[in-house]
Order: C-alpha cells, then sequence, then structure tokens
C-alpha cells in the first residue's frame, strides 16, 4: 500500500508558513498513516546551509570549475547535523509499518517531508544516505517478527497442551485474547521495541496492536500444526478451497491482514502513538570478548611425542 504526503499541509517555506498546522501521511485509499506534528517537519538555517556544512557548496564564480562527486560517505559533520532528523523519520517509519506490515513508499515519502529544504551539492546524497539508511533498518523485520511468532508459538503449545490442542480458529483466538500482553506484543513485534509505548500509548493503538497479535498468532499456529503433520501434510489446496497455511500462506497474511477492509473501523490515529522516553531507552552495550587460556598454557592441550 503506498503512501504520500499531502502537498497541502507542507508550509512552502518557513518564512511565510503561517499558522504551524500538522501535516498528514496518508495512503493511496485516504487513511492517515502520519501525522507529523510542526515541531517535527519544521528546520532551522542549518539544513538550508547544509552543502556548507559538508564543504561541496559551489560558489558562483567557479561554475566552470570540476564540480566535486559525491562522497560514498557522510562527512562527520554531516552526519551530526542531520542525526535528529534520520531518528525522526526512523521513529515515523516505525509507527507507519505498525499501521501497514510492510514497506511503501512512505519512507521516501517522509525523507522528502523531513529533508526538503535541504539544499546543496550534497542534497540528493544526504536523502540517499538517509533512504538507504532506513531501509537497511527495515528489511528484516518482516523476516525477524515471523520468526519470533513462530518460535513462541511452539514453545507455547509445547507448555500448555489445551492450547496444543486447538484445532478451530475461535478457539485459538479465544485462548489468544487470555494471553495478550502490552510486553509481549513488543517481544515479538520488536520493531517496536525501544521505541513505541504501546502500553502508554492511545486505546486505538493498544486495539490495533492486540488485534494484530491474535490474528497473526493464530496464523502462525495453524502453520506449526501444518508443521507437525510432517510427510502426510497436504501441499495444495483441499476440494473444499482451504489453503494450505505453509510459510508462504502466514507471509501473504502478514502483508494483507492490515488493509483487511474489516479492520478498517480499528485503525488508529498516529498521533496516539507515544514514543518511548530516551531515558527509558537502553543504550548499547557492547559484550565483553570472552577470554580463552592460552593453547600454550593449556594443561589439556595434546603434545605430541618424538616416539608416536
Amino acid at each position: 500500500m503506498g503512501a504520500r504526503v499531502s502537498p497541502g499541509n507542507i508550509p512552502p517555506s518557513y518564512e511565510d508558513a503561517g499558522p504551524a498546522v500538522d501535516a498528514a501521511v496518508t495512503d493511496n485509499n485516504g487513511h492517515t498513516i502520519l501525522t507529523v506534528p510542526p515541531s517535527q517537519a519544521q528546520g532551522s538555517n542549518v539544513w538550508a546551509n547544509i552543502a556548507d556544512i559538508a564543504g561541496d557548496e559551489e560558489d558562483s564564480s567557479t561554475a566552470n570549475r570540476r564540480k566535486r562527486k559525491y562522497t560514498k560517505k557522510l562527512s562527520e559533520e554531516t552526519h551530526r547535523a542531520i542525526w535528529d532528523r534520520l531518528k525522526t523519520v526512523e521513529y515515523q517509519y516505525r509507527i507507519g509499518y505498525l499501521l501497514t506490515l510492510r514497506p511503501s513508499s512512505l519512507c521516501d515519502d517522509l525523507i522528502e517531508f523531513n529533508f526538503n529544504d535541504v539544499t546543496g551539492l550534497q542534497a540528493d546524497f544526504v536523502r540517499r544516505y538517509g533512504q538507504d539508511r532506513i531501509i537497511g533498518i527495515s528489511n528484516t523485520w518482516q523476516h525477524r517478527c515471523l520468526e519470533n511468532i513462530i518460535t513462541f508459538v511452539q514453545a507455547h503449545m509445547q507448555e500448555t497442551p489445551l492450547f496444543a490442542q486447538c484445532k478451530d480458529m475461535p478457539s485459538i483466538h479465544s485462548k489468544l485474547k487470555r494471553l495478550y500482553d502490552h510486553q509481549l506484543f513488543v517481544e515479538l513485534f520488536d520493531f517496536c521495541k525501544g521505541h513505541l509505548d504501546i502500553a502508554g500509548s492511545g486505546s486505538d493503538v493498544q486495539k490495533w496492536c492486540r488485534a494484530l497479535f491474535i490474528e497473526l498468532l493464530g496464523c502462525a499456529k495453524k502453520h506449526v500444526d501444518w508443521l507437525l503433520l510432517g510427510p502426510s501434510r497436504p501441499i495444495e489446496a483441499s476440494a473444499d478451497g482451504n489453503t494450505v497455511p505453509n510459510k508462504a500462506w502466514l507471509i501473504n497474511r502478514w502483508k494483507n491482514i492490515a488493509t483487511a477492509k474489516q479492520w478498517e473501523s480499528i485503525r488508529f490515529d498516529p498521533m496516539s502513538v507515544k514514543q518511548v522516553p530516551s531515558s527509558a531507552t537502553r543504550r548499547y552495550q557492547p559484550k565483553k570478548k570472552q577470554q580463552f587460556l592460552s593453547v600454550d598454557d593449556d594443561p589439556d592441550t595434546y603434545i605430541p611425542s618424538d616416539t608416536e
């Protein structure tokens, strides 16, 4: 599902923007994907002069001089200058992904929206850098979340025989309704972890997450049941039209459930999502390098003898 920034909601410039208004990002069906507050959308003089920071601004007196090619890596100064906006785009993209469960043109729209006042020779490169960063962060979300979900369902089936015995979807959904927990959702849908405060968000956000949890874990249960059939499991749809709940089927459910017509009434307002406070975010702690005993000092090291 594609997404676009509503042009009418974006101030043409900061000097003549007039009263600050929220800017909406909508999909092709007119659903609001994201609303960006003016405080996030507006910039400062540093953005108009970002090429100066990078040292690549072309002077009019040197128009005939060969232009410097884009560097493959942003300078440290430029990276520091755009860091806050990159983090804003990343946060906004996580909200959009929660609402769609699929990558889309939302990334391009958010980059353009947040960096539309960047000028100079490196402006295009800065935008591409931002796009590549967001795509690089998000390209494993679907795979990782589905693996989390399948692993959890398998473990829960082993620990809870009554859940394992459930075969019809109403019974499975009933069990999952009682199992749902905000923290468990964040652990499984881990693109939210450390970024989106589901428990502190609005009731509409919590209802959406609960629905995703019940639907997708229910589908994963059906998929695991199919795997447990072993060699006897069907590989083609049955005569009555029942599809095979293989991995491709599960991925298809992931990609399409957020756009189901029956779910339109529970779509949440992106402004209802709360961000995890930076004080509550765990800072990355590098793992300590494991220490090994030198093979020369290890008494268990085999020492070949001359007599062998």
